[in-house]
């Protein structure tokens, strides 16, 4: 059973007291000693910009593959659209079953000149740049809870070494849409959808819709 943890006082949408901050990461720290994965309650209140920054991506995929290779991930920035069935993270198992376009950090920097597809998503970028800066005050959030959770005695420890995202600099942080076709006939034995994985990052947060389908493995 995954543990939930109640972030209704820490939301990056409302005025955040340390009292409140210590609240939450002293009644969840054992979550944070003993589980890698938790559910967060009443931590996003900003579901209708989820939607919307998630239907301008949909526009990307739902364009003809042509048009959609223009804009091929970036080998050296590493932004930009990844074809189907072209990527997998499990080196034992077929591809995976999806696309995806990944925007990584530094992509907000102007100067870095990365190849936004305006032309398939008028909307993408700007709604992509307001989501990603959102993303990065609710994980700062979430960082100092942990920290408090944790018992380190610098509180903004884990918060310092990662005021660095979505800077042309950044070596990590990144906001990545994936996307599962319908399943057709051309699927190999043992091809999943997103095969077993972990994650290289300090925290990831992972938006879902009502689908579900997520597997958590320890």
């Amino acid at each position: 059973m995954l543990p939930i943890i109640d972030f209704k006082q820490c939301r990056p949408d409302v005025e955040v007291s340390d009292k409140e901050i210590n609240e939450t990461g002293q009644a969840n720290g054992g979550c944070f000693v003993h589980s890698r994965f938790c559910i967060s309650k009443e931590l996003w209140n900003k579901k209708r910009n989820c939607r919307r920054t998630r239907n301008t991506a949909d526009e990307i995929f739902n364009a003809p593959t042509d048009k959609k290779n223009i804009y091929k991930r970036n080998p050296i920035t590493t932004f930009g659209y990844i074809g189907f069935s072209t990527e997998k993270v499990d080196p034992a198992l077929p591809v995976d079953y999806k696309e995806a376009f990944n925007v990584p950090g530094c992509a907000l920097d102007p100067s870095v000149g990365a190849k936004w597809p305006h032309e398939l998503s008028p909307n993408f970028a700007p709604l992509t740049k307001s989501f990603m800066e959102e993303c990065k005050s609710l994980a700062l959030i979430i960082l100092e809870v942990i920290a408090v959770g944790l018992q380190i005695k610098d509180r903004h420890v884990l918060q310092n070494a990662h005021q660095h995202l979505n800077l042309k600099h950044s070596l990590g942080g990144a906001l990545k849409y994936l996307y599962y076709p319908p399943i057709k006939e051309d699927v190999k034995p043992e091809q999943k959808r997103l095969g077993e994985h972990s994650d290289w990052g300090s925290i990831t947060l992972l938006f879902v819709d009502n689908t579900g389908g997520l597997q958590v493995f320890r």
